[in-house]
C-alpha cells in the first residue's frame, strides 16, 4: 500500500531521485540530465568519468547539502546512479552521505514485465496512477494524460501498488511535445552497478 511520497523521494540537483540498495549499499537513482557534466553523447560511462558532486542531494523541498559520487550513467536513457563519496578521499563527505541515506528506506526494485499499472509521486506527497506500456528492454511508457503529470519531476520513481520500483520518470527536454518519457527501467541499469561501484576513481576526479 502506497503512502506519502515524501519518505521515498529526495532532491537531486535540478530534479528528484530515490534510494535503492545494491549489495548492502544505499544508492541514489536520478535523471542524468539533472546532474552537471554528464556527457550526453555517450550511451554509457563508468568510473573513467567518475566525479563527486558537492551539495547535490537534499530532502524534498529542502536545501541541497549532501555530496555524492557518480557511479554509473546511461545518458542515452537519461538515468544515473550515485553513491557514497570515496571514504579514502573524502571521509567527512562519506559520513554525511551515510547519515543522509540512513534517513530513508530504500525502495525494492522489480522487473517491469507483466506490470500493467503503476504510480508516480506528486510534489505535494500524493501519488497518481497510470497504465504502463512495456516498450522494450530499456524503456516503459505511461498512458496518463500529460496534464496530470505536470507536477512530477524528472527522477521520480515509477512504482507498483506494493511500492516496488519498475522505472524512473523523466521529462525529455529535447522533445517539442509536452508529453514526458519514454521512461527508463531501473532494474537494467542496477544490474551494471556491481561491475563498477567498487572501482577507485581516477586521480583528480573528486
Amino acid at each position: 500500500m502506497l503512502s506519502s511520497s515524501g519518505p521515498c523521494t529526495i532532491s537531486v540537483g535540478g530534479g528528484w531521485g530515490f534510494l535503492v540498495e545494491v549489495a548492502g549499499e544505499r544508492l541514489v537513482v536520478a535523471a542524468a540530465h539533472c546532474l552537471p557534466g554528464v556527457p550526453g553523447s555517450t550511451p554509457r560511462h563508468d568510473n573513467s568519468y567518475a566525479v563527486t558532486y558537492e551539495f547535490i542531494l537534499g530532502e524534498l523541498d529542502g536545501d541541497l547539502g549532501v555530496s555524492a559520487r557518480l557511479i554509473l550513467a546511461d545518458a542515452g536513457a537519461d538515468i544515473a546512479v550515485l553513491g557514497k563519496p570515496a571514504e579514502g578521499r573524502s571521509p567527512e563527505l562519506a559520513a554525511e552521505y551515510d547519515k543522509f541515506a540512513g534517513r530513508f528506506l530504500p525502495l525494492p526494485v522489480t522487473s517491469a514485465e507483466a506490470v500493467a499499472f503503476g504510480y508516480v509521486p506528486l510534489s505535494g506527497g500524493a501519488w497518481i496512477g497510470s497504465r504502463i506500456v512495456d516498450q522494450d528492454e530499456r524503456f516503459l511508457d505511461l498512458l496518463a494524460d500529460s496534464g496530470s503529470l505536470s507536477d512530477v519531476c524528472s527522477g521520480a520513481p515509477i512504482v507498483t501498488a506494493s511500492g516496488a520500483v519498475v522505472g524512473m520518470f523523466r521529462r525529455n527536454a529535447r522533445q517539442s511535445s509536452t508529453r514526458p518519457g519514454p521512461h527508463p527501467k531501473v532494474r537494467q541499469i542496477l544490474s551494471m552497478v556491481a561491475e563498477v561501484k567498487d572501482a577507485t576513481p581516477p586521480a583528480g576526479s573528486d
